[in-house]
């Protein structure tokens, strides 16, 4: 089962509504509602403090007798995170949420997804603008059926800069990597592009924990 996990915040774009509607299971974290039944998707599950969605999305919720998990506002964990315990283990999740303004948000969203893709699971990042995806070695991805590739940006960050990712090789990559070691602290990686007209573009890695990052490089 593909699961959408909502969460709140702003600069999330209409397209992220198009493809959290392709999924089986649909939750929210907190705000995230707001955003869901704005395009008018009826979330299967929503979660959180309540502290920040709107009392609108609230009665909507009520009225349409959508499931609701309370918990305090003083918590070990961040909404996003409750979310997340409540998918399946084997389920692939798809977590559309702010890529842009609250960096310490975005990089704790980022740590929780590898974190679960270490665990095992399949896991991507959205914004309806850049999708991130984490990877640990041994791994190949591979994104088909790309839009405007001439207008991506892709870049390989590592999870951890104190350490490096091992045997890093592109295909369709315009600065093509061969068993290349990536070490923190380097931009090597940042701003690479698709060759022209390239249809799809793969990544892999033999050992280490990497973040692929793909966006619209006019955005």
């Amino acid at each position: 089962m593909r699961v959408c996990i909502i969460a709140g915040g702003p600069h999330i774009y209409d397209a992220a509504a198009l493809v959290a509607s392709s999924c089986d299971r649909l939750i929210c974290a907190d705000s995230g509602a707001d955003f869901a039944l704005s395009h008018g998707l009826l979330p299967d599950l929503v979660v959180g403090d309540m502290d920040s969605i709107s009392q609108e999305s609230l009665e909507q919720i009520k009225a349409s007798e959508i499931p609701l998990r309370l918990f305090p506002v003083k918590k070990d964990k961040t909404d996003t995170e409750l979310a997340f315990d409540m998918v399946d283990e084997d389920d692939e999740i798809l977590l559309v949420c702010t890529i842009e303004g609250r960096i310490d948000h975005v990089m704790a969203n980022m740590q929780i997804s590898m974190k679960q893709h270490m665990a095992g699971r399949k896991i991507s990042m959205t914004d309806g603008v850049t999708d991130i995806i984490p990877l640990s070695g041994p791994e190949t991805v591979c994104l088909d059926g790309l839009n405007r590739p001439d207008d991506l940006s892709v870049s390989l960050i590592l999870a951890d800069m104190n350490s490096k990712a091992t045997g890093v090789s592109t295909r369709n990559l315009s600065y093509a990597l061969e068993d290349a070691t990536i070490e923190g602290g380097s931009s090597l990686t940042v701003s690479n592009c698709p060759i022209p007209a390239a249809s799809s573009i793969g990544l892999s890695v033999k050992q280490g924990e990497l973040f692929l990052i793909v966006t619209d490089k006019h955005s």
